[in-house]
């Protein structure tokens, strides 16, 4: 149990440092940078989807809906590497980066009941963009980076109103600082200029969700069909715009601050899940964002548009008794998914496809299992948008399983 929290708060305070990133796509200077899709990796190997499957192997941090479906406790958590190419009609180029996946800390309460927190990231920002360009004649290098990001922490609960149906809510609380700079250096005499523009914004939000078995024995007599949907309501976050201005040329900086708002999309996801014998499982998600709302209040903002994507995948467990050989205990995933994201080039909405597949390795003496994806995911090669990026990821996360909580009935 010592060991436990121990992790817990590593993770937590790993968190903070790592949200930020610094090697993502150039097209995370546009907006409030990637939009998070808050999976975990056992969901990863599946597509991203698995929002109506029962089993606790694919927990959703905004469907506590699914919590009360075990029993035990449940610390979720991982990290993935992601390797990027990026390429225009002028070059390309390569960056790595390790992000964290989040952090869902489930508690049964009661039978029917489930409590949990979870903190995970929502949008991050992070790029590095160096160009040589020309003033009045003078030659000057240019660099625009920009880092850090929203995140959020969520408090849910989950309640089984029937056998068969079970609902959840989750209260959320938005956070971050979006920074994004712009350093123009003067050849001929060394000098430069800098503008760094700094949004720090917080606000709330609420999700609702529902989980219910629309069918038993549907093709044979071990069999379910489940559906889920997921309503994500968040409210305009608010804060401060500051902007600081400096040059060399005169040696001095100049600060302004004024106050902003931000409006976050109203996000919907409808599931299917079958089930067959807790041995093999299906997932269809189908996700929609209203992301063309999303804007700044006294502040330029970038054109973007609505989310829609769909999703699938399969697991397949060879054996699902505890007695099985270890080698019969190991989960095979994989997954696939199309749609487009919320980012805008030259006019074209940018696509996103891709392949995922994975490994739930259970460990040794206990109900953890240690989940290993990975995947490739295509961007604007269907649209031929005029940045294309192609991703490959690998994610490593635990499930951790444990029996707190539990009333005994033999002391």
């Amino acid at each position: 149990m010592n060991n436990f929290i121990r992790l817990l708060f590593v993770l937590s305070f790993f968190s903070g440092t790592v949200f930020a990133g610094s090697n993502g796509s150039v097209t995370s200077k546009l907006g409030i940078g990637t939009l998070q899709s808050k999976t975990t990796p056992a969901m990863t190997g599946i597509g991203g989807s698995g929002s109506a499957l029962s089993g606790s192997s694919y927990f959703n941090s905004m469907n506590p809906a699914q919590w009360v479906y075990s029993r035990n406790t449940h610390l979720i958590s991982g990290f993935t590497y992601q390797g990027l190419t990026q390429s225009t009609s002028a070059a390309s180029s390569f960056s790595g980066n390790i992000d964290f996946n989040g952090l869902l800390f489930i508690i049964p309460v009661k039978t029917d009941w489930s409590f949990g927190l979870s903190l995970s990231p929502y949008s991050i920002t992070g790029y590095e963009i160096n160009t040589t360009g020309n003033y009045d004649g003078e030659t000057t290098q240019e660099q625009y980076v920009g880092s850090g990001g929203i995140s959020q922490f969520g408090i849910g609960t989950g309640y089984r109103v029937t056998p068969d149906m079970s609902v959840g809510g989750t209260f959320s609380f938005y956070f971050g600082n979006i920074k994004k700079g712009r350093t123009v250096t003067y050849d001929a005499t060394a000098q430069s200029t800098e503008r760094v523009t700094s949004n720090k914004l917080s606000g709330i939000g609420l999700s609702f969700s529902g989980l219910s078995l629309i069918k038993n024995s549907l093709f044979t007599a071990d069999d379910r069909l489940f559906a889920s949907a997921i309503l994500d309501l968040p409210f305009s976050l608010s804060g401060t715009s500051e902007v600081q201005n400096f040059s060399d040329q005169v040696d001095d900086t100049i600060l302004t601050s004024s106050s902003t708002t931000l409006s976050l999309p109203v996000s919907f996801r409808l599931g299917l899940g079958y089930e067959r014998n807790r041995q093999f499982s299906a997932a269809l998600d189908f996700v929609f964002s209203k992301t063309s709302g999303m804007e700044y209040s006294n502040l330029t903002n970038d054109p973007t548009g609505d989310i829609l994507t769909l999703m699938f995948g399969v697991a397949y467990l060879p054996d699902n008794n505890t007695g099985a050989r270890y080698l019969e205990r190991i989960q095979y995933k994989a997954g696939y998914f199309i749609g487009k994201n919320h980012i805008i080039l030259a006019g074209k909405d940018q696509d996103e496809t891709g392949f995922t597949a994975g490994l739930g390795l259970p460990l040794p003496g206990v109900k953890s299992v240690l989940d290993l994806s990975g995947g490739v995911t295509w961007k604007g090669y269907l649209n031929d948008t005029s940045i294309k990026d192609t991703q490959y990821s690998f994610s490593l996360g635990i499930n951790l399983t444990e029996l707190w909580f539990q009333k005994r009935i033999i002391d």
